[in-house]
């Protein structure tokens, strides 16, 4: 899933579905994880320092990566450099079934294991 980022969904920027709020958001992955739903979602991140947004909250049991993100053609412009970091969070299912699935070659249960950090 690729939401809308906090406070983009409440502008008059209509490239984005008007009125996505956080806690129905969170309710709705609540939903998903009690039918043990395999999900992916890019959410938030930050630049620099300045986060953009909230995380996740803990009870969900998400897994959560930080993913550098190419660099923001504006930041120079700006006068700026700031990394852009992402995050990527995983249903506790779809990390199961990636640390599960004996039909991957032992040297891609490797891989898969070391880039979701479990190696």
């Amino acid at each position: 899933m690729d939401p809308p980022y906090q406070d983009t969904s409440f502008t008059r920027d209509h490239r984005y579905l008007n009125g996505l709020s956080y806690d129905g958001f969170v309710d709705a992955l609540k939903i998903m994880n009690s039918k043990n739903t395999s999900y992916i979602i890019s959410y938030y991140g930050k630049t620099g320092k300045k986060p953009h947004g909230k995380s996740l909250p803990k009870p969900l049991s998400l897994k959560h990566l930080h993913v550098k993100a190419r660099d923001s053609s504006q930041a120079p412009l700006l006068g700026g450099n700031d990394e852009t970091i992402e995050s990527l969070y995983l249903s506790a299912t779809l990390v199961d079934r990636l640390n599960n699935q004996e039909q991957f070659a032992p040297e891609i249960q490797q891989e898969i294991r070391k880039k979701l950090m479990f190696a």
